[in-house]
């Protein structure tokens, strides 16, 4: 995925973009973009497809001062009580899985109802992620989107459906638009390749994306957003730098430690091989009859 710094000939700013993803989902008037986008990787694991959704307080406090909360990209709930957090995750960060279950765990702890016994009637909780990378829990499945929740270790079964993670690795997703045939496909394509447009195309061409369009439309940012946009940007490509000359130079220093070890295990070899050849031949004169003393002198 590269990405460069906005100028005059972006139209539309990159839906990856925690600034884009905010302002595309997670404000009241884009809802149909909201449901959409949670109905095409859930909707399967759901009693019945989302109608409407409310935004909930992205920022969960812990139970005490003491207690750490979480802070989320986007957080709302169904009109049948389940509740969803979705997160867009550019930067791969080793304990992301840890993490999605902290956050799904702090919205289960936040649900409970208050009083002197606890309710244990709990809502759904479903934990949507878009990343940028894949995390080991992933390797082992092949698909694009996973999904993972409490099971029986014994029969795969679910026993357990109030807990729902699902992982969507866009590094995997590689369809040109003519072939995306699904909601899923449709969306995966705009995460990756929306601000490469300068015009709506033809196949999006309908009233939800094109409010999608119309949102990520650079040239209606005000100051503040617009700066806002530059500054993640920014972060952005500092973020892809570092990485590039981190990766960089963990390979010259591989190759470099792996030359010298090369060095050493040849000249080990040439050592050994060495000295078998040169055992073979005493071992040949020998048979022919040479002394000792005359195959020493031989070798001064």
């Amino acid at each position: 995925m590269s990405i460069s710094l906005a100028t005059a000939k972006n139209v539309f700013a990159p839906l990856f973009l925690d600034f884009m993803f905010k302002r595309a989902f997670a404000t009241e008037k884009n809802e149909q973009l909201r449901s959409s986008l949670i109905n095409a990787f859930l909707e399967k694991y759901l009693d019945a497809p989302i109608k409407s959704t409310k935004l909930l307080q992205t920022v969960q406090s812990g139970k005490t001062n003491k207690h750490r909360g979480a802070i989320f990209d986007l957080h709302c709930e169904d009109t049948n009580g389940n509740k969803f957090i979705v997160e867009m995750q550019l930067a791969d960060q080793e304990h992301f899985i840890s993490r999605s279950l902290f956050y799904a765990s702090q919205t289960i702890a936040n649900s409970a109802k208050k009083g002197k016994e606890y309710n244990f009637d709990l809502p759904r909780v479903y934990s949507l992620s878009f990343l940028n990378f894949e995390p080991d829990i992933c390797n082992i499945n092949p698909s694009i989107v996973q999904h993972i929740g409490l099971a029986d270790l014994e029969k795969r079964g679910i026993v357990f459906p109030h807990l729902h993670f699902a992982f969507a690795l866009l590094p995997r997703f590689n369809k040109p638009l003519s072939d995306c045939k699904t909601m899923q496909d449709l969306w995966l394509y705009l995460f990756l390749h929306l601000h490469e447009f300068d015009k709506i195309p033809v196949k999006l061409k309908n009233k939800m994306f094109k409010t999608l369009f119309d949102t990520a439309k650079i040239a209606i940012f005000n100051r503040d957003e617009l700066e806002n946009y530059e500054a993640t940007m920014k972060y952005w490509d500092d973020h892809k730098a570092i990485v590039a000359f981190a990766k960089k130079k963990a390979t010259a220093e591989g190759m470099q430690q792996g030359m010298q070890q090369g060095m050493q295990q040849g000249m080990q070899q040439g050592v050994q091989q060495g000295v078998q050849q040169g055992r073979k031949e005493i071992l040949d004169l020998i048979d022919k009859g040479y002394s000792p003393a005359k195959i020493k002198n031989m070798y001064k």
